[in-house]
């Protein structure tokens, strides 16, 4: 098997050997030969480049509009980024043969990528080791072998870093506690002292990370975090070669409107970590996000559909990290047990306490 180190240009998929199609292959990040096993080595070129984020309307790539195109998928909505030469493709979302070109391809290039670091085969058998974690997966689902192939997408990201200056104002109060009454009334209450704070906060945010497709939910990509998107790649389509990539829906400008909503809780708790108190009263902040840059990031994740009782179940595979998620087959009858041994022993505890503090 012959290989060689060069620095593919994005648009050579073609086998020098053969003519034949290559792909990126995750476990030698090369771009291999689906025929005669040719392998071209990768450069790994990584970035530390951040993109200024007043001038992202202004980061327009022609060449990128030029030589791809959007396909649209009629059953769930996604949009897939794939080379004019490509006239048709499956969803690697649902599966769906019902896609169709939806418009010429506008906007911001990626500048870096995350490529895949493990086979569609190891993603399967990460899912395989989740199922085998689930205490109400039926255990023939557990001993069976997952009969899919789940399908390399790259989802498109936003990260943002900014220096944050926050000027506050709030009330905080402390409990006490006091002895009232006499006799048989006498008891013990307690009771709030308030006091004001004001002050200024500053803190520096690195790379909040957002989501801007809708293939999946921001809510299912929180939980295939961590990427390491400090350790991002430059954005070269060699690593895109038999993958395939959503175009993004959120604009960078509206993405940093959801970090700002990531951020509120993590200023918020740096301001509350300067006192000692037991209740917010009230804390109004207001903060000035400056020097702010970001990257246009592609995520690597695996999506599969596993079939069980005529059901569809998809799951999720970190392609850097093999962190898995998604949903699975439940067993009426585990959770029936579970549900009886939980009602047994809490009987027993109340039985107990009875007997100890009431007899």
């Amino acid at each position: 098997m012959a290989e060689e180190e060069v620095k593919v240009h994005h648009d050579t998929y073609k086998c020098p050997n053969c003519g034949a199609s290559m792909h990126y292959d995750p476990e030698s990040r090369s771009l291999k030969c689906d025929y005669c096993e040719h392998v071209i080595k990768l450069q790994d070129e990584k970035s530390s480049e951040e993109l200024d984020f007043n001038s992202a309307e202004k980061e327009n790539d022609l060449s990128w509009q030029q030589e791809n195109h959007v396909f649209k998928c009629q059953e769930c909505g996604a949009e897939t980024v794939v080379k004019k030469t490509e006239m048709s493709i499956k969803c690697p979302f649902c599966g769906s043969n019902q896609v169709l070109e939806s418009e010429e391809l506008s906007g911001i290039k990626p500048n870096r990528v995350i490529p895949f670091n493990i086979n569609d085969e190891k993603a399967k058998n990460q899912y395989q080791a989740f199922l085998k974690k689930k205490l109400f997966v039926p255990s023939k689902v557990k001993k069976m072998t997952i009969d899919c192939i789940p399908q390399g997408t790259y989802i498109p990201s936003w990260t943002y870093d900014t220096d944050t200056f926050s000027t506050y104002k709030g009330r905080l109060g402390e409990y006490y506690y006091v002895t009232v009454g006499s006799g048989k009334d006498k008891r013990t209450e307690r009771r709030t002292r308030y006091f004001s704070i004001h002050g200024t906060n500053t803190t520096f945010f690195d790379d909040i990370l957002i989501n801007s497709g809708t293939a999946i939910s921001g809510k299912e990509l929180s939980k295939l975090e961590p990427y390491n998107t400090n350790n991002s790649n430059v954005f070269s389509e060699s690593f895109l070669a038999g993958f395939s990539a959503e175009h993004y829906h959120l604009t960078v400008q509206n993405g940093f409107n959801q970090a700002k909503e990531k951020m509120a809780p993590v200023i918020r708790s740096n301001i509350l970590k300067k006192y000692t108190y037991d209740v917010v009263d009230y804390l109004n902040v207001s903060t000035s996000y400056n020097d702010i840059t970001y990257k246009y990031v592609l995520l690597p994740v695996y999506i599969g559909n596993f079939n069980y009782r005529e059901k569809k179940y998809r799951f999720l595979v970190n392609g850097e990290t093999g962190k898995t998620t998604g949903k699975y087959p439940l067993s009426p009858l585990r959770i029936t047990i579970f549900s009886t041994i939980m009602l047994i022993i809490l009987a027993a505890i109340i039985i107990i306490v009875y007997f100890v503090y009431f007899k």
